[in-house]
């Protein structure tokens, strides 16, 4: 069971990446009015490893955890 995430929200003001628990992470990204995208993981390793590869990929980005 995946229990935690990352949601990425794009728009036109840039990209807000957010991580934590599945759950705070989903509500992010249904109540988004902007194109939302998400990935979800077993593990919290594997998402920090992810969130660790975004900060790299993505510098423009805000990042929170939630």
């Amino acid at each position: 069971m995946n229990s935690y995430g990352i949601g990425q929200i794009y728009s036109d003001r840039g990209c807000e990446i957010y991580y934590g628990s599945k759950e705070k992470v989903l509500e992010k990204l249904i109540n988004s009015r902007d194109r939302p995208y998400g990935n979800f993981y077993a593990a919290e390793e594997q998402m920090l490893e992810w969130v660790d590869f975004y900060k790299s990929e993505k510098p423009y980005a805000t990042f929170k955890k939630i």
